[in-house]
């Protein structure tokens, strides 16, 4: 009965931190929290009025739930996250021959922290609490097998502590230390952004957030849009922006380095 007490008090204090720190609206968490199913949105709270930055996790997603499947639920989170990574230390031959061995090398360990986490959140994961030694264990079926189907979409937050941080928190090499959690594809795209930015702030000798600040900018390079339309779909980018960088914004992304507007 302690442990099943225990799980509880465990999901309840991950449904908090979703509620305070995740990308859903913050009634529909407050109505999961207490017990409410099928919850919807509020559509008025601060989530919904003005959506933080989010990515497309789903196959990331498709690939932890798989590294849990085939680990046979035997581990928890950290050991998880080290299969996906190929970093398992003394990793046994049974377990390197698995499919999942590795297979999210390219993902770096903070944003399979938050994968993992959301899925818990979104009760696709879950923890047995095994006498203080918590398990990972894939949670509702049809949710599960939703995902793997591509049915089921995964948007997880860019965390906000690191994003939020990132212009200001540098290692001692200089180097913007928030970055390092993006995949690499991301923040190539995000730094390449912040470069053609910096030179129009330069000529029009204004501050760089006149221009975009660095979250609209980090949303653009997670989003990568296409067009003006996906572009304007972006927070941040009215239609003043719009007019005077779209083109070049667009031209950015399409060449993947920076120009000379």
């Amino acid at each position: 009965m302690a442990e099943e007490v225990k799980a509880v008090q465990v999901k309840k204090a991950r449904q908090l931190f979703a509620m305070l720190d995740g990308a859903t609206c913050r009634a529909q968490m407050v109505r999961r929290y207490f017990g409410e199913d099928g919850a919807e949105r509020c559509g008025v709270c601060d989530l919904c009025l003005d959506p933080p930055a989010v990515f497309d996790a789903t196959v990331p997603a498709q690939k932890a739930l798989a590294a849990v499947q085939r680990l046979g639920e035997r581990f928890g989170k950290t050991r998880v996250i080290d299969h996906l990574l190929g970093r398992t230390k003394d990793v046994q031959p049974w377990e390197a021959a698995l499919s999942t061995w590795a297979i999210g090398a390219d993902t770096g360990q903070h944003s399979w922290r938050d994968i993992v986490d959301h899925l818990m959140f979104e009760g696709l994961l879950v923890e047995d609490p095994n006498e203080g030694k918590p398990l990972v264990m894939l949670g509702d079926p049809e949710a599960v097998r939703a995902v793997y189907r591509g049915e089921r979409r995964i948007e997880v937050r860019v965390a906000a502590a690191r994003a939020a941080s990132a212009p200001r928190e540098r290692t001692r090499t200089g180097r913007n230390a928030a970055l390092e959690t993006l995949d690499t594809d991301v923040r190539a795209r995000f730094e390449t952004l912040r470069a053609w930015r910096r030179d129009r702030a330069a000529e029009q000798r204004v501050p760089p957030y006149v221009i975009f600040q660095d979250k609209t900018l980090l949303e653009i390079a997670i989003k990568q849009p296409r067009d003006m339309t996906a572009l304007a779909g972006v927070s941040g980018v009215g239609q003043s922006k719009i007019d005077r960088y779209g083109p070049a914004v667009l031209e950015v992304l399409r060449l993947g380095v920076d120009i000379d507007r």
